[in-house]
């Protein structure tokens, strides 16, 4: 049936409408939600209940094809080093799928996660998932891999955030990340890729601005294979900011948006 729908009632007090302000961070000309006091309030709540928004990684179907895709990118773009492999953290792990196939290719693995799913998925995988939002008491260490998976868009500072994973990371260690790809809805101006859920909006030029400003050495970067995302992978090398001319071209785009 053509014509507007009813208005949807959230369960448990979440409110059915928030505030959605879009912005632009000048310093990388990525897309963003500004920032809202109670659209964060609205959000720890919904994924502390286990809200999902995005891919959510499975034994089979779709689910399994996302997996299968960040794990071939993983694997090659792993450091051939030694102790490349001693261990893995996966921050925003969600059910522990993925956690359980990065698990037979490293020394440990960890997982953390806010909603009830990481407890449910560490039962049925058999793997370690703490209960939480990162950075959580049990991290003891370094780690050799950090992943980050559907994770960054939910995040109001991707680069101080990414930044604070030094601290986590062992020498010669690799951070992975993998957020969607929102370079085609820019492009087309298509608003319905706005989400409460999402902070940031990456097309693969702001990804690599906003990885620049980390601090970090981007190893690589690109489009998925399967799923449209962007994956990047990240070493504790020091490396430049983003350049000016890459600065002017994102905020062009940006704006036209």
């Amino acid at each position: 049936m053509w014509g507007a729908q009813a208005t949807p009632h959230n369960p448990h007090g979440f409110p059915n409408t928030l505030p959605f302000t879009l912005g632009i961070d000048e310093t990388t000309g990525l897309l963003i939600q500004l920032p809202d006091a109670v659209v964060e309030e609205a959000l720890t709540k919904a994924y502390e209940a286990g809200s999902v928004l995005g891919s959510n990684v499975a034994e089979d179907g779709i689910g399994r094809q996302y997996a299968d895709d960040f794990l071939d990118f993983i694997t090659r773009t792993l450091d051939p080093g030694p102790g490349s492999r001693a261990s893995v953290l996966e921050i925003g792990c969600g059910n522990g799928y993925l956690l359980s196939r990065m698990q037979p290719l490293f020394g440990s693995a960890i997982g953390i996660e806010p909603g009830p799913q990481g407890r449910q998925g560490a039962a049925r995988y058999g793997v370690k998932i703490v209960q939480g939002f990162f950075p959580v008491p049990e991290l003891a260490g370094q780690y050799s891999a950090i992943v980050l998976m559907s994770v960054l868009e939910h995040v109001q500072d991707p680069a101080n955030f990414v930044s604070g994973l030094c601290d986590y990371l062992a020498p010669q260690g690799r951070i992975f990340i993998s957020v969607p790809n929102e370079g085609a809805y820019i492009d087309n101006g298509d608003v319905s890729t706005l989400f409460h859920e999402h902070w940031s909006y990456f097309d693969l030029r702001t990804l690599r601005a906003t990885m620049a400003r980390t601090g970090l050495r981007i190893v690589t970067d690109c489009e998925s294979a399967f799923g449209g995302s962007l994956y990047a992978c990240l070493s504790d090398d020091a490396t430049e900011g983003a350049t000016t001319d890459s600065l002017h071209d994102n905020l062009r785009v940006a704006r036209a948006y």
